[in-house]
């Protein structure tokens, strides 16, 4: 879906693909959904070395890490339940995976001495099935998906997607350093809460 809905549609550009995993090899063959005991899908996907290796082929990474599972000491379990939550370890390591990931892309910025002039960020299990026009895609903000606008009991924006030029979207790679100053400052322990507050803190409007 996302190449014929990204790469495809915007060959006259040149594009760079940055990838950061989570991975764990004892797990081969195991559920991936196993310890995620709300999962719809529990035990129909399983951890396959394959993964990785049709994600090489398939995308000719510029770089790509992969790394043992984030590490669930780093904070405390009771962090990861802060007011109700069911899913602030999801949370945690979703966002210190972006911000591996577009360090990535910051140190090619730093070998090649060129600034990217456009930056997009996605969940690897997001299927893009409309074509996206890099040339339409403004420069000035970031554009994320629109999975419905914030109110007063819902204050969160999309956590799958994101968009924006090399300076905004290393903003939008911050979150993970600020989770807990967040949380205590009131933010409900969810990606989607986390991206609001994130960007409304450093004034996008």
């Amino acid at each position: 879906f996302n190449k014929k809905s990204l790469l495809d549609p915007n060959q006259e550009h040149e594009i760079d693909v940055f990838a950061h995993f989570w991975f764990d090899d004892s797990k081969i063959g195991k559920s991936c959904s196993e310890e995620i005991e709300r999962s719809p899908n529990k035990g129909k996907a399983v951890w396959s070395q394959s993964l990785i290796d049709d994600f090489k082929n398939l995308w000719q990474p510029t770089r790509l890490s992969v790394e043992s599972p984030f590490d669930r000491s780093m904070f405390s379990e009771d962090f990861y339940t802060t007011g109700g939550s069911f899913c602030g370890f999801e949370a945690t390591s979703m966002f210190c995976s972006i911000k591996k990931a577009m360090a990535l892309k910051t140190a090619e910025e730093i070998s090649t001495g060129q600034k990217y002039d456009l930056v997009l960020r996605a969940r690897p299990d997001l299927a893009i099935i409309k074509p996206i026009k890099f040339d339409d895609i403004s420069k000035d903000t970031i554009t994320i998906l629109n999975s419905g606008l914030p109110t007063a009991r819902n204050h969160a924006f999309n956590c799958d997607f994101a968009v924006g030029n090399s300076r905004t979207m290393d903003v939008y790679a911050g979150i993970f350093d600020n989770i807990e100053e967040y949380i205590a400052e009131g933010c409900r322990f969810y990606g989607e809460s986390l991206v609001f507050w994130h960007l409304y803190k450093n004034q996008f409007s």
